[in-house]
């Protein structure tokens, strides 16, 4: 029994028609793939963000504790001619912590 070219072509046709399937499956993974990491990805951007804010707001609480540790010591240490000594200076150190 001979194969006609209509039969053939079909048959080709059916070949192809299967690998573009695999294909389109294929890109739909990926896609979805990509679509997940870049998720994921967001959330790590987001997570180190609010990371950020969080270190940002303890280092300007801790400049504030300097800033009055500071003045403090200035005020406690200061003479009236403007002199200060070794026991002031560390009188006053103890007296902010």
């Amino acid at each position: 029994m001979s194969v006609t070219h209509n039969q053939a072509a079909s048959s080709i046709n059916k070949g192809e028609e299967d690998t573009l399937q695999r294909l389109l499956r294929a890109v739909a993974l990926l896609q979805a793939r990509i679509q997940q990491r870049q998720q994921e990805a967001n959330k790590r951007h987001r997570q180190t963000e609010e990371r950020h804010t969080e270190a940002m707001k303890v280092v300007e609480q801790r400049e504030d504790e300097l800033r009055w540790q500071i003045a403090t010591m200035k005020a406690t240490t200061e003479k009236p001619r403007g002199t200060m000594t070794k026991t002031t200076i560390v009188q006053a150190l103890w007296t902010t912590v």
